[in-house]
């Protein structure tokens, strides 16, 4: 599967579970991003990865780290541990 067929897989679950996008970047029931999609860079209107932010947010590293802690971001040459290390997010991500 390609990464625009995957995107429009995750806009279709996001559908199904009832979520609008009725501000951009605003609040919606669930959101599903694509990070990373192996070594792609991908830059097109429609999608962009690496996920242009991946970097800052705690409740996106922390997980991500969590998971695969070596994961190498294709750009940043960083992993997914030292993005969290270096990461100036304070905010706090909890387990559900």
């Amino acid at each position: 599967m390609g990464a625009l067929d995957l995107l429009r897989a995750l806009r279709g679950i996001e559908a199904q579970m009832g979520s609008k996008k009725l501000i951009a970047k605003g609040p919606r029931l669930i959101d599903i991003d694509i990070l990373l999609y192996g070594d792609e860079t991908i830059d097109t209107p429609e999608l962009q990865v690496p996920h242009p932010r991946p970097a800052s947010p705690h409740f996106v590293l922390e997980p991500l780290a969590e998971i695969a802690p070596q994961l190498r971001h294709p750009i940043l040459k960083m992993s997914a541990a030292e993005m969290l290390a270096n990461s100036q997010d304070k905010s706090v991500a909890r387990k559900l």
